[in-house]
């Protein structure tokens, strides 16, 4: 069943979200169609539309995953929602993955446009870079490796802890029915101030912090989801 969930909300998130991946690659493509046809002017608009889009892709993915959060939990739609044979921390942990995936998939997609655009348009960036991938040692190999997956690791922390928080915020905003919407964005500057003092108090590494964030993040949203939720 989790795993069914899982692919239902790939796909409901997928639709909303493919105008943008494909915006974003048609005007990527359109900057470099108008700078091999010498039209300077027209490719500043289209640069100005793909800046644009990058930051609608970064903020509508955001919506998409609250108003995604929202309806499934909160909405008419919680009745059959919590009628599912799944636990609530299951239910959460479906809906983290996806988004996670999402963010993490506009954010590839964006630096993909960005350096095809870089690459493609001043080719002369790379001209005088050497690649002595014949003169690489293992321990070279093994230190990117540790570079780049600590990279990973911290974007999927960062996009892990945003989206937590949003889950609790919409969470802790529902429990006051008539103001919901500004209770929630209270409880959003709450959790972020919270966090911020938390991570000073403790003085850990990033990862180790944003770890423990997203730990309490979740266990406030399902504890809310579990034993306070009222849909009625």
């Amino acid at each position: 069943m989790l795993i069914h969930l899982f692919k239902y909300e790939i796909k409901s998130i997928f639709r909303q979200l493919l105008p943008f991946y494909a915006a974003l690659i048609l005007f990527a493509l359109l900057e470099k169609v108008f700078y091999i046809m010498q039209m300077p002017t027209i490719m500043s608009f289209t640069a100005l539309f793909h800046v644009l889009i990058i930051a609608a892709v970064m903020v509508f993915t955001l919506v998409v995953i609250t108003r995604r959060f929202y309806s499934n939990f909160f909405s008419n739609e919680g009745y059959l929602t919590f009628t599912l044979p799944v636990k609530t921390w299951e239910l959460i942990i479906s809906k983290l993955i996806a988004a996670l995936l999402f963010a993490f998939t506009g954010m590839l997609l964006t630096f993909a446009t960005v350096f095809f655009l870089f690459v493609t348009i001043n080719p002369d960036l790379l001209a005088g870079v050497q690649f002595p991938f014949s003169t690489i040692t293992p321990d070279d190999m093994l230190n990117l490796t540790t570079h780049f997956a600590a990279f990973i690791y911290g974007t999927l922390m960062y996009d892990a802890t945003a989206i937590l928080i949003i889950y609790a915020s919409v969470s802790i905003g529902h429990l006051s029915r008539e103001h919901s919407i500004f209770c929630a964005f209270a409880a959003f500057f709450g959790l972020f101030i919270f966090g911020q003092i938390f991570s000073f108090i403790l003085g850990a590494n990033y990862y180790v912090t944003s770890l423990l964030l997203c730990g309490i993040f979740f266990i406030i949203t399902n504890y809310i989801l579990s034993h306070r939720l009222n849909l009625a």
